[in-house]
C-alpha cells in the first residue's frame, strides 16, 4: 500500500477512498510537472540555490534534534527555536 493511499484511508470515509486517493494521484502528478520548473526558476534567480538549501539544511537539522529529543523522552518539552531562512537575517 502507498502512503497516498494508506493516508486517505486513513482520513477519510471508505467511500470517498477512491476519489480521495484520486484527488492525491492528480496532486502528485501536478507537483512532478510543475517541481523542476519551479526549482530551474528559483535556480536562475539571484542568489540562486542559497536560499532553499540553508532552509531545506535548517529544516532537517530541527527535524532530526525534535526526533532525538523525542526518543529520549523530551516529547512536548523540547524548547522550539525559530530559523530565518533569510541569509540577510
Amino acid at each position: 500500500m502507498s502512503l497516498t493511499t494508506a493516508l486517505v484511508r486513513h482520513n477519510v470515509a471508505p467511500p470517498v477512498w477512491p476519489s480521495g486517493i484520486a484527488a492525491f494521484t492528480v496532486a502528485f502528478t501536478f507537483g512532478q510537472i510543475v517541481g523542476p520548473g519551479v526549482v530551474d526558476w528559483i535556480a536562475d534567480s539571484p542568489g540562486g540555490m542559497t536560499v532553499p538549501r540553508q532552509c531545506a539544511t535548517f529544516t532537517s537539522t530541527d527535524a532530526s534534534a525534535r526526533a532525538d529529543a523525542r526518543a529520549l523522552g523530551g516529547g512536548a518539552s523540547v524548547i522550539r527555536t525559530s530559523i530565518s531562512c533569510n541569509p540577510q537575517a
